[in-house]
């Protein structure tokens, strides 16, 4: 039995490097994309370590004397509480096929394994599957069914114009509005401007974000500075995902994005994109950017508008919808301290 299980201090060199040592004699480095750190230590010795990234279990190392102890079932319960304790209703873990094993021994559940050695897993026994359950209530008879996923951060003339084109492409339209709240207009506020903007769209149907759909727990990189192969392992990850399960049940043939001419993490999620889709034979469409005075409309250029004040121009960008959410009281007083964080997307 070892001993007390306490955050580490990572803006301390000392313990920093002692989590980085003990990582290292595990073949793993340290994630960019952690929040916290946690070790268990033995006589001032560090045993065992975690961290956390949202509802995900990152780099998890033990000693190689204590493997075969108990020590990676107490960091890992540990963080599993502790995730918990934050709100989130499960816990997902990226791991190599080969400790993949291990994980599930400590009660987690393989949801989707990509080609590169990692493995995606979840506390929750029937998490995918009700998952799956739930977006069956929303399948459609229809041929030609195609599907987009925003963040809206917040809705533009831009995603506008991609979800028009998008639903003259096809006979039924799904659009899945990113649930994290991480981003400078809240989650629920996106939602509504999203669902607000396409209501004139027939063949549109706005879902509600999940963990299963660019989320902290199935693509961090998105939400993080992530290293160039890290996020192309994690896009695997959220692709297979989605063309397994969600695809599969809403019978999705055709997945839209729009060109990516400055986020270097959504264009790279896109090219891979077509690489893993097609695999599912899902054909993976670019539309065009919309430009106002030949820059393409972007999210980023509103929220910089929006930090200007320059409502003039604003206005050009965005829909009714979202031009009086931004301008009222309630959209003024969120984001004023939202935008401040400095968020990604």
């Amino acid at each position: 039995m070892y001993g007390q299980i306490l955050q580490v201090n990572m803006t301390d060199p000392v313990r920093r490097a002692e989590v980085v040592a003990l990582l290292g004699e595990c073949g793993i480095s340290l994630d960019r994309s952690v929040e916290s750190t946690y070790g268990l230590y033995d006589s001032g010795e560090l045993i065992a370590t975690a961290s956390v990234f949202g509802a995900s279990i990152r780099s998890v190392a033990v000693t190689p004397k204590a493997q075969g102890s108990n020590a990676i079932a107490r960091i890992v319960d540990f963080v599993i509480q502790t995730i918990y304790k934050s709100g989130f209703e499960n816990v997902y873990v990226f791991t190599s096929s080969f400790n993949a094993k291990t994980f599930k021994q400590l009660g987690f559940f393989e949801v989707v394994r990509g080609t590169g050695n990692i493995v995606l897993l979840e506390r929750n026994p029937r998490g995918i599957a009700n998952y799956v359950e739930e977006l069956s209530d929303f399948k459609v008879c229809v041929e030609d069914v195609g599907a987009i996923v925003m963040n809206a951060n917040p809705f533009t003339l831009g995603h506008l114009y991609l979800v028009e084109q998008a639903a003259k492409k096809c006979d039924y339209l799904f659009v899945w509005v990113v649930k994290e709240d991480v981003s400078a207009v809240p989650y629920e506020a996106r939602l509504k401007l999203v669902q607000a903007g396409v209501s004139h769209l027939n063949n549109v149907y706005v879902i509600e974000g999940s963990d299963y759909v660019i989320s902290s727990a199935t693509f961090p990189s998105y939400f993080s500075e992530d290293t160039k192969e890290a996020t192309s392992r994690f896009a695997e990850i959220d692709l297979r995902l989605f063309a397994t399960y969600i695809s599969k049940t809403l019978g999705i043939k055709k997945r839209f994005v729009g060109t990516e001419p400055y986020c270097a993490v959504t264009n790279a999620y896109n090219q891979t994109m077509k690489k893993i889709l097609g695999d599912y034979g899902i054909e993976v469409i670019e539309v065009d950017r919309l430009s106002e005075d030949a820059v393409a409309i972007s999210a980023s250029r509103v929220r910089e508008l929006v930090m200007n004040k320059d409502m003039t121009q604003l206005k050009r960008l965005v829909p009714d919808t979202t031009y009086d959410y931004l301008t009222s009281e309630d959209g003024k007083k969120v984001l004023s301290a939202r935008l401040k964080r400095g968020k990604r997307h």
